[in-house]
């Protein structure tokens, strides 16, 4: 059979499942500084450094950064951290060395005891969520390519293949001024945040990012009515990313993450000093249609099809939003809060799943707020909102496979009668993929012409699970030839409709 084919190199995309590492240990304070009274909260960061795939497994490497706050026996607050590897390893069908593999880690709960004025055991729960793409050959006989005389059943394919890829460490160094009338800072006690890309786009064998580095800091003063200050700086930052093959119709998609985020106190008190690396992995990618053919038949001839087994992309859709989280937090009667001096919230790893054009997903925003009481005394309390959102999504299905990304960007705490009032504005990115398993035709091969039906009419009645498709195929005859109730008005047929076939 002469080849009617054509040959394309089609991405495959699987989010696997989230999992979690756990990571225990003992913490030890740094030499030089003060023992600890009492702990105050312990904010956690994972990053992930390699991934690396094997057959049915995903193995990957990263880093824990806890912070912890503490006061000492004068009543001082002070901080220190502590970074912990861990290696995890997760069952991940499909996947082959070779493969691409990709990794997001998320600390989703931090439990920790004090042993002594030294020491404390921490134990960390980290989500993971693996990734993998795999690029496949795919054969299909498109409509064009059909010989003449040849009828057929097609279908819509969104093609997606990979066409350019770079690496870069971006170094992002900024100067930022604490508000005006603020107490002068003597320390930094905790800066975590995240990359926020911008934006992407491609040039020739390159492609370009956009990005900030939204932080969340707080500091220490000698000042008595707020000993803690808290600020959100952005820093920005482009790169130019080598990726030979990059085009400018092509679509970029960056991941980014930080790494050796350091931040100071200049020596006046009324600025920092911030430096940290962002490790950026950009790659292009084309899509297309293409009309393939899944089924054929001919009017006066038998037909031999060459078919072939295929799971594809059938249909995929993006969304991403904005949501406002408000949640009342009970404080216990002794701690009744008189001033908000910090609040950090993170989003845990997203659960998502679609329905017709909506999203809905699931994540836990956790928050550690700092504040004085009535009596002046310096108190914390963690709190855990659990967030159900359900946002609508163009183009969503529930036979999509969806992945989720959640982060914290604009957060507040203000006291609230007895207790606390906490603000969160969520942003989320969805992403869903519809795969299934499709019959395609490679090949049409024409054979000698069959014995032509007398010109006439035939009643058929549709059978259970029949077509017009399955009909039209086993006699032969044009779909457009089939009369049938409710055929102007397109609609489908069921079990026991009258249907006339005229055969030319």
């Amino acid at each position: 059979m002469e080849e009617q084919c054509s040959r394309e190199r089609v991405l495959h995309h699987n989010n696997g499942s989230l999992t979690q590492a756990l990571i225990e240990g003992e913490v030890a304070l740094p030499v030089g500084k003060p023992e600890m009274e009492r702990v105050l909260m312990v904010r956690g960061h994972a990053q992930t450094a390699q991934v690396e795939l094997l057959e049915g497994r995903v193995m990957t490497d990263g880093t824990v950064t806890l912070c912890v706050c503490y006061v000492c026996a004068e009543g001082k607050v002070h901080a220190f951290e502590s970074v912990s590897t861990f290696k995890h390893t997760a069952e991940l069908p499909g996947a082959q060395p070779g493969m691409r593999g990709m990794a997001q880690a998320y600390v989703c709960e931090v439990n920790y005891e004090m042993i002594d004025s030294r020491r404390l055991n921490v134990s960390a729960v980290v989500d993971v969520q693996c990734e993998m793409e795999e690029e496949k050959d795919l054969c299909a006989l498109e409509k064009e390519h059909v010989p003449e005389g040849v009828v057929t059943k097609t279908k819509n394919l969104p093609l997606r293949r990979r066409c350019a890829r770079g690496t870069a460490a971006v170094e992002v160094v900024g100067d930022i001024e604490l508000p005006t009338g603020a107490p002068l800072a003597t320390q930094v006690l905790c800066c975590q945040g995240h990359a926020e890309i911008l934006q992407a786009f491609c040039q020739e064998d390159a492609i370009g990012v956009e990005g900030a580095l939204k932080l969340n800091i707080v500091v220490g003063t000698e000042d008595e009515q707020t000993p803690i200050l808290q600020c959100f700086p952005q820093l920005p930052f482009s790169q130019m990313i080598a990726a030979p093959g990059a085009r400018m119709d092509q679509q970029a998609m960056v991941r980014a993450q930080w790494k050796d985020l350091f931040a100071r106190v200049n020596e006046e008190g009324d600025s920092l000093h911030i430096e940290a690396v962002c490790t950026l992995e950009a790659d292009t990618s084309a899509e297309r249609t293409m009309t393939v053919v899944t089924d054929a038949y001919a009017l006066g001839h038998d037909v031999v099809l060459e078919e072939e087994q295929v799971s594809v992309c059938v249909a995929s859709a993006k969304a991403k939003g904005q949501v406002p989280v408000r949640e009342q937090v009970s404080v216990p009667l002794e701690e009744q809060p008189s001033k908000v001096l910090s609040c950090f919230a993170n989003a845990c790893a997203a659960r998502a799943t679609a329905e017709q054009d909506k999203i809905c997903i699931d994540t836990v925003v956790q928050c550690d707020v700092l504040f004085l009481d009535r009596n002046e005394e310096l108190q914390s309390i963690r709190c855990e909102i659990p967030v159900h959102l359900e946002e609508e999504a163009p183009g969503m299905t529930a036979c999509m496979q969806v992945f989720a990304h959640v982060v914290c960007e604009q957060i507040q705490a203000v006291t609230n009668g007895d207790g606390l009032d906490i603000r969160v504005m969520l942003a989320w990115e969805a992403e869903g993929e519809q795969e299934q398993e499709i019959t395609l035709v490679c090949g049409i091969e024409l054979e000698e012409e069959s014995e032509k039906r007398p010109a006439g009419i035939i009643i058929y009645f549709v059978g259970m699970g029949e077509d017009l498709w399955d009909v039209a195929k086993r006699y032969r005859v044009r779909m457009e030839d089939i009369r049938y109730k409710g055929k102007e008005e397109n609609k489908p047929v069921e079990k026991g409709d009258k249907l006339i076939l005229i055969c030319r």
